[in-house]
């Protein structure tokens, strides 16, 4: 057997499986990347910016809807009727303003998605202090909000949270939108009785 082939006692590695890096290097190299795919699983406070994303995203979403219609037309109907006041819903709160009663329900989904985000991260809700939505309807039209979405007026949507150590991560969007009207929407078949 010559003692230079791959199959002598005397040759520690095969061809292919040799490498530059020198045992010792091998294995920092592994432990480092171990060490770094723990630290993806750690929560961070700026998550909660992805967060405000996710929940202002959905809400302006024309497949949002709210007993079976377009949740955003519902709420602009209730501005409407409240002298075009801006709609608030205080994500850890559990209240929305102006106060209606059937839009109680709308609310505690909208806390459970909330809470659902946050457990899906490892986020402890005692980081976050307040999470509140907006929605302002007819307001100024602006091209990078507002190019989207069907006929109506510009409506802009925002996701405020601040947290225990006094940030803020705020995210909006926009869209357009008309109040709501049986005659102009239709009735989704996703409807789920409340």
């Amino acid at each position: 057997m010559n003692p230079a082939s791959p199959n002598s006692p005397q040759c520690l590695t095969r061809p292919g499986t040799a490498t530059a890096f020198p045992l010792r290097l091998r294995l920092h190299y592994k432990a480092a990347r171990a060490g770094c795919v723990k630290s993806k699983n750690m929560a961070r406070r700026k998550e909660l910016k992805n967060i405000a994303q996710g929940i202002v995203s959905s809400f302006v979403s024309r497949n949002n809807d709210y007993d079976g219609y377009w949740e955003l037309a519902k709420l602009y109907d209730l501005s409407k009727n409240n002298s075009g006041a801006e709609i608030s819903i205080d994500l850890l709160g559990s209240t929305i303003y102006p106060y209606l009663e059937s839009f109680e329900p709308l609310v505690y989904i909208w806390q459970s998605k909330f809470l659902k985000m946050l457990e899906s991260r490892s986020i402890p809700a005692k980081w976050v202090n307040s999470a509140i939505i907006h929605a302002k309807f007819d307001v100024e039209y602006r091209e990078q909000l507002h190019k989207w979405g069907m006929s109506g007026e510009p409506c802009t949507c925002e996701c405020a949270i601040i947290t225990d150590n006094g940030s803020k991560y705020s995210v909006s969007a926009g869209t357009k939108c008309m109040p709501f009207s049986r005659a102009w929407f239709q009735r989704s078949t996703r409807r789920k009785n409340f």
